[in-house]
């Protein structure tokens, strides 16, 4: 990776970082990788605080809190990361993000749980224009670098 594709995924992992709380550290991981739709080991955790249990160990006095960014050492997390913020407005119906990097290529494939609505949402402009914005924070990363975008309906 170049020194130049080091820093600016440095900037981005500060840029990205979000909180999540669960009743102790285990729950607050679950609900950030679901939340997400990433791995644990796509995620750098930081603890922010481990919780307090409430009256005999149980659930509750104060939540545990941790801060969570991609892992700016692979950039297919953060372009993953960066997919899931872009694709928010259907985070739901995302059922897996798959990014593969060859050379220049930058393959991505969205696997959504596809009905009308979604359908609706994902007309030809609003693909267009995922695919733009992703373009430029792709190309911000490294110019030669060109996209391979598919949404595919999940088989059930």
């Amino acid at each position: 990776m170049k020194e130049k594709e080091e820093k600016i995924l440095e900037k981005y992992k500060t840029i990205f970082a979000e909180e999540f709380e669960g009743a102790n550290l285990d729950e607050a991981v679950k609900i950030a990788v679901s939340s997400l739709k990433m791995a644990k080991d796509e995620l750098a955790i930081k603890i922010l605080f481990e919780g307090e249990p409430g009256l005999f160990g149980l659930a509750g006095n104060k939540p545990a809190k941790i801060k969570v960014a991609p892992k700016t050492d692979k950039l297919e997390s953060l372009i993953k990361y960066f997919i899931i913020k872009l694709l928010g407005f259907i985070k739901e119906k995302i059922s897996f993000i798959e990014v593969k990097i060859e050379g220049k290529k930058v393959e991505i494939k969205v696997l959504l749980e596809y009905d009308d609505v979604i359908k609706n949402l994902l007309n030809e402009n609003i693909k267009k224009s995922v695919f733009l914005l992703l373009e430029s924070f792709i190309k911000k990363i490294n110019s030669e670098f060109y996209i391979d975008l598919k949404f595919q309906k999940l088989n059930r």
